[in-house]
């Protein structure tokens, strides 16, 4: 069987219009209404495709052990040779990815391998001529024009060939990258062909077309809050993602994006229940974004739903992201902008490590999240160092950078202010007074906290909590966490000079100028109005990336595959929303991977955070 009279137009279309295309800050939504178009055409092909093996269930599991992991069917590891007839034990999805979908990076393509790619003669896509260099293009298309590429359909006997000699279903080479499997028996290959068979040959959940025929379909989607998610921050989710789903409701529009609310209620061990019941009533392609508390374990519940269901869980605005449990996988279908308090962690220890502190280094947390940002720094801070890092040193630091001294000796304290109670201003007041000018204080507790010193110190010439407030000289240095108390500056002079932000985001006066590029004109297009830019343009990040994930999908349709093209969509981006920049390797999950110092500018009465020497990279 040939592929559908649909496929040609459809990959056409592809090419032509994305081809060359760029996409303005993240987003030209016009261009979006041009691809949204094709998704359903390759929906109909892939309903036509039915002449590729199919699967029981058992064989599909061990077909993607095999596929995934590179297990054979009788436990053993399974083993090729590549180049220079090294030995490859590198599974399929190293190469060619979970969705089968493949990829490139430079001047090498990894060609797609599902049964409607694999089992069909392509439609007549083209393929470079020998020596052309395959351009590497923001909008996804790696084509370019070159001799046509003509060979039959696989099947499992030329299948079984391509893999033990490297010979296509044409009788020529395949690429030199090819490991060729010379031991694989039928077995396997009857193993492999059945997982291939399940890749792409139905549309996924969520993606809905209006009927035989249709020329329209709906992409359902849902956002999800929880109860202790804070009501700006709600705010700046629901209204920035309701005016991007806005914009996608034109008449010319043939796939139009139909956005949920899911709210929810209750306790976190009753969450899951409620998301299976909105899942169960009305599927959902993906989760955008979201709405956590100020706890790492807020979004838990729902994280780990994600990752039971298979479902894309994208950017939701979560200061610090649940870690993942010791004895569970990585997570593999929630994507994060950044790791929040551990990054910050981990950030400052390099920082320490190089300018070590002469006096105590005393740190405070109010709840578990800073408890665990406190012992991942003083983890880092008393293991050896083995490697270098980028970064450069906070010059202000007191301290002589050229100093001879162990910094494994270091008195690191970690002190709970009230432990999971607010902390009121003589408490605090009474613990800043028990550090001197050699001391460090990392603060690593929420805004009561700070609001806390901040009256306290106010306050301290009228409320004298040691025998004279001249005996009250508190630490030298003050670092404090963006992730736990935001970029809300301290107001009490006092303390200001000390003062330095650990965050991995720019600074306000970067980010009003990001913004200035993408946001703030599609605010004022929308109508939205701006008064949160940091989670703002955190959601509007979300939709703009999501946006040209599906362009560089094609019409292709997978939630694998939609994670995939985030991973090529976020590789290496300069523009990235509030945050430093963002990159993303195969299978990572975590688009941020630096942070920086922030130390108060400007006068007493408005002082802002500034930038405070290059990003730090643990």
């Amino acid at each position: 069987m040939s592929d559908s009279p649909l496929a040609p137009s459809c990959r056409e279309q592809a090419t032509t219009r994305w081809t060359g295309a760029t996409v303005a800050g993240g987003h030209r939504f016009g261009r979006f209404v041009a691809v949204l178009g094709l998704f359903i055409c390759q929906v109909a092909m892939a309903a036509q495709q039915d002449d590729a093996p199919s699967a029981s269930p058992n064989q599909a599991s061990a077909g993607l052990r095999l596929y995934r992991d590179g297990l054979l069917p009788g436990g053993a590891r399974l083993s090729g040779l590549g180049a220079g007839a090294a030995t490859v034990t590198t599974p399929c999805a190293g190469c060619h990815r979970d969705s089968g979908m493949g990829g490139g990076e430079g001047n090498q393509r990894v060609a797609p391998i599902t049964a409607a790619d694999l089992f069909q003669a392509p439609a007549g896509l083209a393929r470079p001529a020998a020596g052309d260099r395959l351009p590497r293009e923001r909008s996804g298309a790696t084509v370019q024009p070159g001799r046509r590429l003509s060979r039959p359909g696989y099947d499992l006997k030329t299948l079984a060939r391509a893999l033990r000699t490297g010979v296509d279903a044409a009788g020529r080479p395949l690429d030199a990258l090819m490991p060729r499997y010379t031991q694989l028996d039928d077995a396997a290959v009857q193993t492999l062909a059945d997982h291939l068979a399940t890749l792409h040959t139905d549309a996924a959940p969520g993606w809905t077309q209006a009927g035989a025929g249709a020329t329209q379909g709906e992409l359902h989607l849902t956002t999800i809050v929880t109860p202790d998610a804070a009501p700006l921050r709600v705010r700046a989710l629901l209204e920035s993602l309701h005016a991007w789903q806005a914009q996608h409701q034109s008449p010319r529009v043939r796939l139009r994006p139909v956005l949920q609310v899911w709210r929810l209620e209750g306790a976190p061990a009753d969450w899951p229940a409620q998301l299976a019941t909105w899942q169960a009533r009305q599927p959902v392609f993906a989760v955008l974004s979201g709405a956590a508390g100020a706890s790492s374990e807020s979004w838990r519940p729902v994280q780990d739903w994600c990752e039971r269901e298979a479902l894309p869980c994208l950017l939701p605005l979560v200061d610090t992201p649940p870690e993942d449990a010791a004895a569970a996988p990585p997570a593999r279908w929630t994507l994060h902008g950044s790791t929040g308090s551990r990054m910050e962690a981990q950030a400052l220890a390099v920082l320490l490590r190089q300018s070590p502190v002469n006096g105590r280094l005393t740190q405070w947390f109010d709840d578990t999240t800073g408890a665990r940002a406190a012992g991942l720094l003083e983890a880092a801070l008393t293991r050896p160092d083995d490697h270098d890092h980028d970064h450069d040193n906070d010059n202000d630091n007191d301290n002589d950078n050229d100093q001879d001294q162990d910094h494994h000796d270091h008195a690191v304290e970690g002190r709970a202010a009230g432990q999971t109670e607010p902390v009121d201003a003589a408490a605090a007041l009474a613990r800043w007074c028990t550090l001197g000018e050699a001391d460090t204080l990392v603060i690593w507790s929420g805004p009561a906290v700070l609001a806390a010193l901040d009256q306290a110190l106010d306050q301290a010439p009228a409320t004298p909590v040691t025998p004279t407030t001249a005996d009250c000289t508190g630490p030298g240095r003050v670092y404090l966490s963006a992730s736990r108390l935001g970029h809300r500056p301290p107001r009490a002079p006092a303390w200001q000079h000390r003062a330095r932000l650990v965050s991995t985001e720019v600074d306000d006066q970067r980010l009003h100028a990001r913004t200035a590029i993408a946001l703030q004109p599609w605010a004022r297009r929308s109508g939205l109005d701006l008064f949160d830019e940091r989670e703002q343009a955190k959601v509007h990040a979300a939709t703009s990336w999501f946006t040209e994930a599906l362009a560089r999908m094609q019409g292709r349709v997978g939630r694998d595959y939609l994670m995939e093209s985030l991973e090529r969509t976020l590789d290496n981006r300069a523009l990235a929303g509030p945050w430093l920049s963002v990159s993303l390797g195969p299978g990572q999950r975590t688009a941020v991977k630096s942070a920086q110092i922030l130390h108060l500018d400007g006068s007493a009465a408005s002082r802002r955070w500034r930038a405070h020497g290059q990003a730090i990279r643990p």
